[in-house]
């Protein structure tokens, strides 16, 4: 749509899979997950972008990069 993009606010929190989010990623409940919500924000900051994603917490290794 022509719009960048200029900064995202994200969090990460630790969390523990439910009944139904186990069921949707085939895991058993109780499994440590990592939780990411972040929001991508235009010029003006209003939002552009929203997503929550799930990993398995002992499957991933995260490298943040950050630039001005």
């Amino acid at each position: 749509m022509g719009w960048d993009v200029e900064k995202c606010d994200a969090s990460i929190r630790f969390y523990t899979a439910d009944n139904l989010l186990a069921e949707k990623l085939n895991i058993p409940p109780d499994t440590a997950l990592l939780y990411i919500e972040e929001i991508a924000r235009g010029k003006d900051e209003l939002p552009l972008g929203y997503s929550r994603d799930f990993y398995i917490a002992d499957l991933f290794d995260f490298h943040l990069l950050r630039r001005k």
